[in-house]
């Protein structure tokens, strides 16, 4: 490749990383029978292409059409004010439903969406929402001829039968208690190729990918079978604010496999889903490894919230100091500052539940969205760190976003939220003059928390903490089967001669995760004094390839487990 020259070149008996997660998350190294390197050198340039494929890769891991049944289950675009007719009497539409704002949904149905990915021609899509509605729906809904982008093809070939596939999920979620279904905002699957499918029916915006969103990339980073919760965030629906709950699904395609490891692969016979190395013993044989997508559920965070912490508080030995929330008289004192508090923080450090977030408007996002703990319990973070339960990580993002405007809370959430419509509608936003940007680009040295997995939190760990913040005692636990870890604190504030805490505005900032901008523009070469930016922006050729859209035959297939069902009855049981 330093030569400038093309070929090809193997490696024999090679590990293959896989990636689990976002940039943070963990690796896994699956052995893998051989690599293969494809090779180029991009002409004009300094640089050259190269590409793997291994023997699983060759497989495409793709899925192929079955049969349409006449009288099976009609499966929605999420186009739904274009449906007429006996459609739209199925579908019946509301907007403006308790609990969704503006938005206008289906409760009867779900609905499904492709990414841009998923046509022949991602961008004309994006830009100009071809193919269009009509296409799509009778594509999906017929046994016309699929060859993908082969001839009048718009659309890859996998798309109809995941879509299919995805069908059944439908009644699973539809059969859900109705104490349950008004908690849950929005429950979907999202697949590995990118289509979406979701419940209530919806429009969602032209680029959504749901690979590309958080919620997905926690899940798969995830050890399999586990869930994996989010921070509490502001819905992109309108709905408020909402807690994710994602779990990874597997293809249960059976493989060339070992099947005398500790784990089993996919494909080995099991009788119980711990043999197996995805964690999902399926018809007696163990689903694959391979992921072929993550089923979620957004779970309105008030009644997340009353749930978790009565929960918390049934404990019978508890005494009235020791109840989530409560202040009491410290010992040896006359001032009411001491108190009891109990979070659920994630293995990024990040507050997942915290009493107040309860009380803080739906609009102020920066005090309930991904709060780091060490921006409220400095103290406890230190010692966490100290212990080595965490480890702190520190990089340079060179494609940051900063913000010129300074944070202000939202007044409320009417109107900010875009429908999908006016998302898409780019003419309409652009307009003749460019929208006034608040965000640019900058370079930022970024900070942030993972869980030291060598160190064992399957028994609650009990530790003191002090500081120019306050002092007391904690004791955290890991909650199993998830990403979340368990701390409660019996916390004694630091009384202060002054109205104001300097020395624990500062210790908590110098702890707390997040990014912190270093310069506004990430890549300059008109400043050749400084090291790091020359290092940063390399003068090389800029070449203007040819770019073209094109599609892979399909070369066999493999069988989509849905498992909907266990993951359902799961979640039923965490949330009753």
């Amino acid at each position: 490749m330093k030569a400038r020259k093309n070929g090809i070149s193997s490696l024999i008996t090679a590990y293959r990383p896989q990636q689990r997660g976002s940039l943070t998350d963990a690796v896994q190294w699956i052995p893998e029978i051989e690599f293969r390197y494809y090779y180029d050198s991009v002409l004009g340039s300094d640089y050259s292409f190269a590409f793997v494929l291994t023997e699983n890769d060759r497989l495409q891991y793709e899925l192929q059409d079955t049969a349409f049944v006449d009288g099976q289950d009609f499966n929605f675009y999420h186009e739904l004010k274009k449906y007429s007719g006996e459609r739209a009497r199925q579908l019946m539409l509301s907007t403006g439903a308790s609990g969704y704002a503006h938005i206008t949904l289906s409760t009867l149905q779900s609905s499904f969406k492709l990414s841009p990915r998923c046509y022949c021609d991602p961008v004309r899509y994006e830009v100009a929402g071809d193919p269009d509605f009509s296409y799509v729906d009778s594509f999906v809904n017929s046994n016309s001829s699929n060859l993908g982008c082969v001839g009048p093809g718009r659309v890859l070939p996998t798309v109809r039968p995941t879509v299919w596939l995805t069908q059944p999920i439908q009644s699973a979620w539809l059969n859900r208690s109705s104490t349950l279904a008004n908690r849950l905002a929005w429950t979907y699957f999202g697949s590995s190729n990118g289509i979406w499918r979701v419940l209530p029916a919806a429009r969602w915006p032209r680029p959504f990918d749901p690979t590309r969103r958080a919620w997905y990339h926690r899940a798969i980073a995830n050890p399999p079978g586990d869930l994996a919760l989010s921070a509490v965030y502001l819905d992109g629906g309108g709905v408020g604010k909402v807690v994710t709950f994602a779990q990874s699904v597997f293809e249960g395609k059976p493989v060339a496999a070992s099947c005398t490891l500790a784990k089993k692969q996919g494909g080995c016979p099991c009788g119980m889903s711990l043999e197996c190395e995805s964690n999902y013993c399926y018809s007696n044989s163990c689903a694959n490894h391979q992921i072929a997508g993550v089923l979620g559920t957004d779970l309105r965070f008030q009644d997340f919230a009353s749930s978790m912490i009565a929960t918390l508080n049934k404990a019978t030995d508890r005494t009235p100091n020791q109840i989530c929330g409560s202040s009491y008289v410290c010992p040896g004192s006359s001032a009411q500052n001491c108190s009891t508090r109990c979070l659920l923080i994630n293995d990024a450090a990040e507050i997942v539940l915290e009493e107040s977030f309860t009380s803080i408007d739906v609009g102020d996002t920066r005090s309930y969205d991904q709060v780091p703990l060490a921006a409220l319990y400095g103290d406890v973070m230190h010692d966490l760190l100290q212990r080595k339960i965490f480890t702190r990580i520190t990089f340079v993002n060179r494609q940051g976003t900063c913000q010129r405007s300074p944070y202000a809370p939202r007044l409320d959430e009417t109107g900010i939220v875009l429908t999908a419509e006016e998302e898409d509608n780019f003419f309409e936003n652009r307009g003749p003059i460019p929208r006034f940007q608040s965000q640019y680009s900058c370079e930022k040295d970024e900070v942030q928390y993972q869980i030291n997995r060598d160190v064992s939190l399957s028994s609650p760990v009990n530790s003191v903490f002090g500081g120019p913040c306050s002092k007391g005692s904690y004791s955290i636990v890991k909650v199993p089967s998830t990403n979340l870890l368990l701390l409660v604190l019996e916390v004694n504030k630091q009384d202060v001669a002054t109205f104001f805490n300097f020395n624990c505005h500062i210790y908590q900032n110098v702890l707390r995760s997040g990014g912190f901008k270093v310069r506004e523009v990430a890549c300059t070469n008109e400043d050749v004094q400084d090291a790091r930016v020359q290092r940063a922006c390399q003068q090389v050729a800029d070449p203007q390839p040819t770019c073209s859209y094109s599609s892979t035959p399909v070369l066999t297939s493999s069988v989509l487990v849905v498992l909907a069902m266990l993951v359902i009855s799961k979640l039923s049981l965490c949330l009753s």
